[in-house]
């Protein structure tokens, strides 16, 4: 993996994981039943970044 890849995953990982948090303290929803799909239509997240949406919300 080139340094810019490893950068970019790192940055998304970071917002994800920030997006999530603040997703979950809003809407209250228990984390493992977390519908991902729509949390990533209402953050505007990529399907690119759908695997890392899905670590970050097994790993909450």
């Amino acid at each position: 993996m080139t340094l810019k890849l490893k950068m970019e995953y790192g940055a998304n990982l970071f917002m994800i994981k920030h997006l999530s948090h603040r997703y979950i303290n809003i809407t209250g929803d228990d984390p493992h039943s977390v519908n991902y799909l729509e949390f990533m239509r209402q953050n505007d997240i990529p399907s690119r970044d759908e695997n890392i949406v899905k670590e970050v919300i097994l790993d909450y």
